[in-house]
């Protein structure tokens, strides 16, 4: 079990036809009337993902006070096993965060949370980062 594989179970499970409504007003919510729906844009991948990552950790669902990566810790409908469960208590409790990006070291990169003044230290990460010293990186933190 990975993180990857928890958001494809929380990204299938709340985008189901249980949740279509839901899903059409964060939308609407989300893209208001920008028209985003061209699947052939070059920037349609990259704004989807955007959306779900905001669907999925940001906006609470209808009715409650809770997103879906939190809502689905004590959903019925929604099984998690004991051998995933971390994996999701983590995703519930991840955080958009502002990042400068300060170095990176063999398969470790490492950043300042620019709200907080917490330097995070990503530790044997598979990406490589191609980015210079001092960007900003707006990202859901995860932490492991």
């Amino acid at each position: 079990m990975n993180y990857e594989a928890c958001i494809d179970r929380l990204t299938q499970y709340f985008s189901s036809s249980k949740y279509q409504r839901e899903v059409i007003r964060a939308r609407e919510e989300f893209f208001g009337n920008i028209g985003v729906n061209d699947s052939e844009s070059g920037d349609f991948e990259r704004n989807l993902n955007l959306f779900f990552d905001w669907y999925l950790f940001t906006r609470s669902l209808d009715g409650t006070l809770l997103p879906p990566a939190k809502t689905a810790l004590n959903l019925d409908g929604f099984k998690i096993s004991a051998e995933e469960r971390p994996f999701f208590e983590a995703l519930a409790q991840a955080r958009y965060c502002l990042f400068e990006y300060i170095k990176s070291k063999d398969q470790d990169h490492y950043a300042k949370d620019l709200i907080t003044g917490e330097k995070i230290a990503v530790k044997k990460s598979k990406l490589n980062m191609l980015t210079p010293k001092g960007s900003i990186l707006s990202t859901h933190f995860i932490k492991d």
